[in-house]
């Protein structure tokens, strides 16, 4: 596992098989496949492509957060 905080991800069409009865009927989701890692945000966003198929994932969000009291 690398030490990465930041993963560019890209949006992947999958069909996943869904038997009802006699007849196999295909559901489309998707997932997220990773594309790049970095610790430096900024470099990921300067490479991400445009459109909402592509989002870049903090892997450790508790760590944005430090500091911040609930009140």
């Amino acid at each position: 596992m690398t030490g990465a905080r930041y993963r560019l991800q890209r949006k992947e069409t999958v069909a996943m098989p869904n038997v009802l009865g006699n007849t196999s009927q295909p559901v489309y989701t998707y997932r997220w496949k990773d594309v790049a890692v970095s610790d430096d945000k900024a470099a990921l966003t300067d490479i991400m492509p445009q459109g909402d198929r592509y989002r870049i994932e903090d892997t450790r969000p508790q760590e944005a957060g430090k500091g911040e009291t609930n009140a």
